[in-house]
């Protein structure tokens, strides 16, 4: 094998990895050695790399031993925050063996993680012990003898054992950062553990040994290195290792003596369980076979065209045979870039286990004989939990799953001849809404333009805010078409797509009670009989008999469902018979065990609300007990309130949208949105929908305003639109699910008002409410005094929660640690790319916050550029107006940031620039438009050889949006009315090679 060059503008350019050295000695020759040879300085202390062929924590670094580690919390980097209560926030539960004892861990926030888990005796309903395990105790579960409890610590790499006799930890479980949950098998000899950060299942041998429980990761795929040394080696060695080739590092390949770095070279140079896409191959075979050794137009080709390899070669099939047999690991990945597995379940027979995913929208099913995932289920939201219920009678098995609703604020579907048209004489034409920006009103239509296709579709009538809504779905598990055998683990299939709401034989899908309760709502979309889940936010579904338990998280309840699974009628199959109360934001339930002192009774922990709820089935009573620190109750301060508006969803109008119906944990639901800013009109003045938007994480924010792609808020209005949505005024023209406010009016006479320009995200029209507009005002305004009333004993109007969302927002980062290997030689080197000014990376995202809002790079007050990728046209169809900027159109005098004029949109398509922090933690939505569903996509300019391929095909509300299921580089700029196109113009990527590309792809991954 030749040198590999790389051909952009016109010239060839060498690229040169800077290799580690270490105290270790190797089996052929010390690093240092090796370096000395390549003439490479080593400028830092750099571990090896893994050989699973992705980025890890230090855990699973090559010749690395294990150590038990607690990752250190990110500091909050506001210099005077309010100062807040300590919370010890109540999480997950579960109940001891004989059900006398309750266990509750004690979480804390991302800066003050908890490390303790509580005992409840359930007899005196009192906290009798607090057990010290690891950093952040995440989850728990009985071990299936009931002698001992593993505690999941998500800022910990151990699992801590505690003796449910003794109640101390006797034991700790070596696994990693950031995993979730863990669930055993019946003998208790296995146990499957999800992990975020990894997007994988850990795979645990458990043993008791002297009345102790041991667990050891079992350590799947990789790369052989055996087999390198043996086989592929010598072929590497002798055809490229050569003085004139890669004997030396050249154009990110090494081939030369030193064995060990020939095989992390190979590694980072292959695709794991794909010869036909790594770049170890396809650079030295021809364009014929697949390859671009001899593409002398593009920007990659091999020595002068020169073609090593035909793929008949048994050199060639060698190579093929040691990258085919490899696989990721150390456990089993699920699911498409980013899965972020949480929920565990498996089936009875436990030929299956069922991993729910929090970044992408889907359930993977694992085959557990081969450890490999098989199939997935596609649900168009992401999973909040996942159950079963099986029936004796007829012997199936049915999944539960709870998430979100399956719209997202975008159109129904595809509307050529009507809303999509480019023609301005149908009458159904869409116009863009932009804005006078002294009076916010929109202009004639004649001064806006046409729009065209729609960004995307969702397959619901509802748009904007009002597509939020909360599922429950149940699938008849032994229905599913999954396949016995897989030929290729990388190239999935879904087995079942649940993605519409309809009842079916085999599974059915229900939503909110509220989905069309209000004026604004289009009514008839959704069958009435699959409208029946009550509440917001179901973030905990169990079962118990034939009774489903879903926990609502955002309107504080416990719903109780009937199972029929034998009813004629599908849409029969679960029926809501009973919601009891709870505390504030509840998180989990542990269900009473019969014979016990627990029978009867159900536990609920509230995590705001520093208490567990006993629920008792028989009396229907909910009594709430504390177990956290509640010497300054709950809500104590400014920012606490603000955080129960954002975290839940009593204040809502429909009770059934929050913030995190859509930041959920503080980032994202994994799709972008039609939200309240992605609009279009038609001529008469209705607003529709069309458009879709990239939603951003609320972490960080303190640091780093203006904020919003389009830098029009702070932290003091940002959410103060949003918010709107919770509450919007058209909810207010006829009775509402919070009760009957029509013969509320203004006291102020319509004469002596002053004149207000309406509310943008209030209106579906743009017609005006005219007198009735202070009306819904007032109307709304009271209902928030009777609900602050009840939770916080004082009566507070939306202006305050303005100021209260506003102090949430600026008084922590919650930002959680960086999990990953910051020695790692591929992130050492992608900092030095990212830094590197032909790059350009580092200008735009400086440290810290790695964005810039300094002045220097700005001659606007929104603090934005031009944009750096393609927008559509629905992008730049509205004009974006903070709620500062609109109180000074309407003379509203305000002390909150009375200094501060306000923002508005001045240009469609320019962006503030993104913050990088926290990237590893998010679900794969990028960009402004939130169409990148990695982070490759939004580095690399299209059609790069380093693009990858996607495991299932990529949907969005239902079109699958990556044809060939490769990714696609966004790093480019496309004029629509210009009709020009240029690359690199996000940073200058397209002349890297694809090791560099994946280089600065793990950096972006280990930035904290």
């Amino acid at each position: 094998m030749k040198k590999i060059k790389i051909k952009n503008k016109g010239y060839i350019i060498f690229f040169i990895l800077f290799m580690a050295i270490s105290s270790c000695v190797l089996q052929d020759q010390t690093v240092s050695e090796h370096n000395k040879k390549l003439q490479e300085p080593a400028a830092e202390l750099a571990s090896y790399p893994s050989i699973y062929g992705i980025l890890t924590s230090n855990r699973w670094a090559y010749l690395s031993k294990y150590k038990r580690t607690d990752l250190t919390p990110v500091k909050n980097n506001n210099p005077y925050p309010e100062p807040q209560p300590y919370r010890e926030h109540p999480q997950s539960l579960a109940l001891s063996a004989d059900g006398t004892k309750l266990y509750i861990t004690l979480t804390g926030n991302e800066e003050s993680p908890g490390n303790h888990v509580a005992v409840f005796d359930i007899a005196s309903k009192k906290v009798i012990k607090k057990i010290k395990v690891g950093l952040s105790p995440y989850s728990l579960a009985l071990y299936p003898n009931g002698k001992f409890l593993i505690v999941i610590n998500q800022f910990s790499n151990y699992a801590s054992v505690i003796n449910t006799k003794t109640d101390a930890v006797t034991n700790e479980i070596p696994l990693d950062f950031y995993c979730r949950k863990i669930l055993f098998n019946k003998k208790g000899t296995k146990a499957y553990v999800s992990n975020r950060y990894l997007n994988q299942i850990f795979l645990l041998n458990i043993k008791l040994e002297q009345n102790m429980l041991k667990g050891e990761i079992k350590r799947l795929g990789g790369f052989n290195e055996q087999n390198f040394r043996q086989t592929v080696y010598p072929i590497l060695n002798k055809s490229c290792g050569t003085s004139n080739c890669h004997a030396s590092n050249t154009g990110g390949f090494y081939a030369g003596e030193n064995r060990l770095e020939a095989f992390f070279s190979a590694i980072e140079n292959s695709t794991t369980g794909d010869a036909a896409n790594s770049v170890i191959l396809k650079a030295i075979i021809s364009t014929k076979e697949g390859g671009f050794a001899d593409d002398l137009s593009g920007n990659n080709f091999h020595a002068a065209g020169t073609v090593i390899f035909k793929k008949n070669n048994p050199e060639y099939k060698t190579i093929e045979n040691w990258i085919n047999t490899a696989s990721y690991g150390p456990g089993i990945p699920v699911g498409n870039f980013g899965s972020k597995p949480e929920s565990l379940y498996l089936s009875k027979d436990e030929q299956y286990l069922y991993v729910g995913n929090m970044g992408t929208q889907d359930i993977s099913v694992i085959d557990t004989d081969k450890n490999q995932e098989v199939a997935g289920i596609y649900m168009q939201n992401i999973i909040l939990d996942i159950c079963a219920y099986y029936d004796k009678k007829t012997e199936k098995e049915f999944l539960i799953a709870s998430s979100m609703g399956i719209g997202f604020g975008a159109a129904k579907e595809r509307d050529p001849f009507g809303g999509e048209t480019e023609n301005p004489n149908n009458p159904a034409a869409q116009y863009s809404v932009l804005r006078d920006i002294e009076t916010t009103e929109p202009f004639p239509i004649q001064q806006q333009k046409i729009l065209g296709q729609f960004d995307a579709i969702d397959g619901t009538a509802a748009y904007k805010m009002t597509d939020i809504q909360n599922d429950i779905t149940l699938i008849n598990a032994k229905a599913l078409n999954i396949p016995k055998f897989i030929t290729n683990s990388n190239s999935l299939e879904y087995a079942l797509l649940v993605n519409r709401y309809e009842a079916h034989k085999n599974w059915v899908r229900y939503t909110s009670d509220s989905a069309e309760i209000l004026p604004h709502e289009p009514s008839g979309d959704i069958p009435p009989e699959l409208q029946r889940v009550i509440g917001a936010y179901p973030v905990c579904v169990k079962t118990d008999g034939n009774r489903l338990y879903t926990l609502m998280t955002g309107t504080y309840q416990l719903v109780e469902w009937e199972i029929n699974p034998n009813a004629a009628e599908p849409s029969e199959y679960l029926v809501p018979v009973k919601a009891y109360e709870t505390g504030i934001m509840p998180k989990d339930i542990a269900i009473g065990k019969k014979g016990t002192k627990s029978e009867n009774l159900i536990f609920v922990s509230n995590f705001l609300g520093e208490t567990i709820s006993i629920i008792n089935k028989k009396t229907g009573v909910s009594k709430e007990h504390n177990v956290g620190d509640l010497t300054r109750p709950f809500p104590d301060t400014n920012a606490e309130r603000g955080e129960v508006f954002v975290n839940t969803a009593i204040f809502s109008v429909d009770q059934d949208t929050s913030c995190t119906s859509c930041h959920i944990n503080h980032t994202n639901d994994a799709r972008g949105w039609g939200a309240g800013q992605a609009i279009a009109q038609m001529k008469d003045g209705k607003f529709v929908n069309g458009g879709i938007l990239g939603i951003p994480q609320i972490k960080n924010l303190f640091a780093i305003q203006p904020f919003y792609f389009e830098g029009t808020h702070t932290c003091f209005d940002a959410q103060f639109d949003d918010a709107r949505e919770h509450v919007a005024l058209q909810g207010f023209l006829e009775e509402n699910p919070k009760g009957d406010f029509t013969n509320i009016n203004c006291p102020i006479p319509f004469n002596q008002r002053e004149k207000e320009h309406e509310e943008i995200q209030d209106k579906m029209s743009t017609n005006s409410y005219g007198a009735a507009y202070a009306d819904l005002k007032e109307r709304r305004d009271e209902m928030i005094r009777q609900i602050s009333m009840k939770y916080f004993g004082k009566a507070y109007n939306f202006r305050d929660f303005q100021r209260f969302i506003g102090e949430f927002q600026a008084a922590e980062t919650r930002l959680n640690p960086n999990p990953y290997d910051q020695k790692n030689r591929s992130v050492i080197r992608g900092k030095k790319l990212f830094n590197r000014l032909d790059i350009n990376c580092i200008v735009c995202h400086s440290a810290p916050e790695f964005t810039n809002k300094g002045e220097e790079l700005y001659n606007n007050n929104e603090k934005t550029l031009p944009a750096v990728i393609s927008f559509t046209k629905r992008e730049k169809a509205f004009t974006l107006v903070g709620p500062h900027w609109m109180d000074k159109a309407n003379n509203y005098k305000r002390d909150l940031e009375y200094w501060e004029e306000g923002r508005v949109e001045r240009k469609q398509g320019n962006v503030a620039v993104f913050q990088l922090r926290g990237l590893f933690d998010r679900p794969f939505a990028f960009l402004h438009h939130g169409r990148a569903v990695s982070i490759r996509e939004t580095i690399a300019a299209p059609d790069h050889y380093s693009l990858r391929k996607f495991k299932y095909p990529v949907l969005r509300g239902g079109e699958n949006v990556r044809k060939n299921r490769t990714e696609r580089g966004f790093n480019e700029l496309s004029f629509i009315e210009e009709k020009t196109y240029m690359m690199d113009t996000h940073g200058g990527t397209s002349h890297l090679n694809a090791i560099q590309i994946e280089d600065l792809e793990n950096f972006l991954l280990s930035i904290e």
